[in-house]
């Protein structure tokens, strides 16, 4: 098991920056970079510059507003508390900030196969495109030219030296969880300790639930599984974490998460990825706008 407090990393600032406004982070958890199952999973900043057009990825993302408001016009808005699901392939936004917003961002590769691109790949990539064009407004613009390509899109061909294919959508548009709606259930076997279960999708069951631990609950997590402390203070192996502390479990791993005064943490757990190329079957039609 990995623990990262948040106390314990620098505020990043993304300065080759795809999109439009200013882009604070901290990188709290990252896979392997040539793993089909790469993941990042950050706490972003952002301002009320922060503009992104519609658009879509050929990997899943998992969203938790911490703070403020992210408008997604007209597939939702999110408020502190909900949490989002935006499936690969399917498009979204466009989105825009009213003000300061913190949210939890978990970038993954999907059900499909195709991976993800790693910060660092995806910082550079920006790097060598800007010397030969530009970023604007979310498009980037190659030199001598008058039309844009979504700027993922852009370094993502960048990076792999072909057309960017898109999957079938699994999920017309993304999906947007409100769990203040959700009742708590009482966890068998495991005294002291609630859980919300918000859903589980696609065929690489990727679940998203709450988990509630009363002062002295102990509850047992197994198998590869993402943790983010929403409240409280606990331990796990004699480690203590916090509010805004990240944690790993690996895929062979079974820990005991513990609290002597109330612990709130969300879960997500990732199933390994059964395809290690992406598939035959895909979509190459293009981006809605309608």
């Amino acid at each position: 098991m990995k623990i990262v407090p948040i106390s314990s990393l620098l505020q990043l600032e993304r300065t080759n920056h795809a999109r439009k406004g200013k882009f604070l982070f901290h990188q709290l958890l990252e896979g392997r970079e040539s793993d089909v199952d790469n993941f990042s999973l950050q706490l972003v900043r952002t301002f009320g510059d922060f503009y992104s057009p519609r658009h879509r990825h050929n990997f899943d993302q998992i969203r938790v507003q911490i703070e403020g408001e992210c408008d997604f016009t007209r597939d939702g808005r999110m408020v502190p508390g909900s949490v989002s699901y935006f499936p690969e392939s399917t498009p979204y936004g466009p989105q825009k900030n009213d003000g300061e917003a913190l949210v939890l961002v978990l970038q993954f590769g999907g059900a499909s196969g195709h991976g993800y691109i790693s910060e660092r790949m995806y910082h550079d990539t920006i790097g060598e495109l800007k010397t030969c064009g530009e970023f604007k407004d979310g498009f980037y613009v190659p030199e001598g030219s008058t039309e844009g390509k979504d700027a993922f899109e852009a370094v993502w061909e960048r990076v792999n030296q072909k057309q960017i294919q898109y999957a079938p959508q699994r999920y017309a548009s993304p999906i947007f969880m409100h769990p203040a709606a959700f009742e708590w259930s009482a966890v068998r076997g495991m005294s002291g300790v609630e859980a919300k279960s918000l859903g589980i999708f696609t065929e690489r069951k990727v679940g998203i639930r709450l988990l509630r631990l009363q002062p002295g609950g102990v509850a047992g997590v197994d198998g590869h599984t993402l943790g983010f402390v929403l409240r409280g203070v606990g331990h796990s192996g004699g480690v203590a974490m916090s509010r805004h502390d990240a944690f790993e479990i690996h895929p062979e791993e079974s820990v005991s998460l513990s609290t002597n005064t109330g612990l709130d943490v969300l879960l997500i757990d990732l199933q390994a990825s059964d395809k290690v190329q992406p598939p035959n079957r895909l979509a190459t039609d293009e981006l809605a706008t309608a």
